[in-house]
């Protein structure tokens, strides 16, 4: 029996293509789940605050290379996965014109990944450079100069591979004496980089430290005046005690000695010293909770002034500090 004849109308519209590949999504998700993930390991388990972590480079630049990496792998003409199906290499050696097309197509496609690992490399350095400053930037770019390209280059060559290629082997791995030239440069260029920005990491993450530390005692001062605040309530007690009145807030053996002196009997004279005795040991203590408010907050006022002064050297690395002034 003869097929069907269908036919066409091309004024028609035809199924529409999705504008992202399924492999543009899963990246990008990827990408996310591996940001969220690594800004959970540093504010939860190692007790990061948000200013120390890397959140532009974890939830902003992760999800946008997943998204690159799906769209590159949707494109490419061979199916990408973990493990070649069989077959997919070449058995024997190249003939001489596909051997030139590969080394060129091999050399292309691994070249263009290490271009994008530096690109990468310096767009997250400069990502956390506004977000965290100097303190954590020749870490950030040193570390992405080195890895990046090297992850790019190992991508590049993956996604460049098509059937009937060459197995990868190390065999395969040659420099020509311009790619041995370029190699030398970019390593000398990684080296300066992290020696030019070192100096100035390291002061500024000194800096934060010192800046930190003194945020930490504003904190505990802070603190202990709540607590010396709370004690100046015994002045009300003692004006209480000495008109008579067993005020709340006091020791309940104290409560009890002073309920038992208004058993029929007692001496008023007596009762009025008992009193006053408490009296004046309610008022020592607020005195003394007085006096350690002012102490406490002249040492606030003095690790405020440190804070500021080393924030401002976090942001200006290159400045010389004033030595410290005398604690109070």
């Amino acid at each position: 029996m003869p097929d069907p004849i269908v036919i066409t109308d091309p004024e028609m519209p035809g199924p529409k293509r999705a504008f992202l590949p399924r492999q543009t999504w899963i990246g990008l998700g990827l990408g996310l789940v591996i940001g969220v993930l690594l800004t959970t390991i540093e504010t939860v388990f190692k007790g990061y605050d948000l200013e120390q972590v890397a959140l532009p480079t974890y939830l902003g630049l992760y999800p946008l290379v997943g998204l690159g990496l799906g769209w590159f792998v949707a494109q490419s003409p061979e199916p990408i996965s973990w493990r070649r199906p069989t077959g997919f290499f070449a058995s024997g050696p190249l003939t001489p014109e596909k051997a030139v097309e590969w080394a060129r197509r091999m050399s292309r496609s691994t070249g263009v990944g290490f271009l994008l690992g530096i690109g990468l490399a310096f767009s997250a350095g400069l990502l956390d450079f506004l977000w965290r400053g100097w303190p954590y930037l020749t870490l950030t770019l040193v570390t992405g100069l080195v890895y990046g390209p090297i992850i790019g280059s190992m991508i590049g060559y993956n996604l460049g591979l098509r059937r009937g290629d060459p197995a990868p082997s190390l065999r395969n791995l040659r420099f020509s004496t311009r790619g041995m030239l370029i190699l030398v440069a970019y390593c000398g260029l990684v080296l300066g980089v992290g020696t030019m920005f070192a100096k100035y990491s390291r002061a500024a993450a000194q800096a934060q430290s010192k800046a930190t530390s003194s945020r930490f005692m504003i904190q505990t001062f802070e603190q202990l005046c709540d607590k010396q605040r709370a004690e100046l309530i015994r002045d009300e007690r003692a004006q209480a005690l000495r008109q008579g009145q067993i005020p709340d807030g006091l020791l309940p053996i104290q409560t009890k000695f002073l309920e038992s002196l208004n058993a029929p009997g007692t001496d008023p004279a007596y009762r009025q010293a008992r009193f006053n005795l408490i009296a004046q040991g309610e008022e020592t203590s607020a005195k003394l909770a007085r006096q350690n408010l002012g102490d406490f907050q002249a040492v606030i006022e003095y690790h405020r002034a440190l804070e500021t002064k080393y924030r401002n050297a976090v942001k200006r690395p290159w400045l010389p500090i004033e030595p410290d002034a005398p604690p109070p």
